[in-house]
């Protein structure tokens, strides 16, 4: 499911989402409070839910200035630093 936008959230789209995936992945360019991760728990929690969740973000700090290639290699946002993320959390 891509968000584009935090607000207006989808629920009911990210809730079905919920329902029929083992794993749920949120990927922002952003701390992981107060963005789309803390949206996701706080839905889970409205709805009396659980839901295996790997979230991705900056973790409380700013990233570190660069060209476009080298930020994403270096917060670990390439394709592959994410698959293997993913995998990982999957095979655990």
């Amino acid at each position: 499911l891509n968000l584009r936008t935090l607000k207006p959230i989808d629920r009911t789209a990210i809730l079905d989402v919920v329902n029929s995936s083992g794993l749920i992945v949120t990927i922002e360019d952003h701390f992981k409070k107060g963005g789309l991760f803390s949206i996701l728990a706080e839905l889970l929690l409205d709805n009396k839910m659980t839901a295996n969740v790997l979230p991705v973000s900056l973790e409380d700090r700013w990233y570190k200035p660069a060209t476009l290639p080298d930020v994403l290699e270096y917060e670990g946002f390439t394709s592959e630093k994410l698959a293997e993320r993913i995998l990982t959390k999957i095979n655990n």
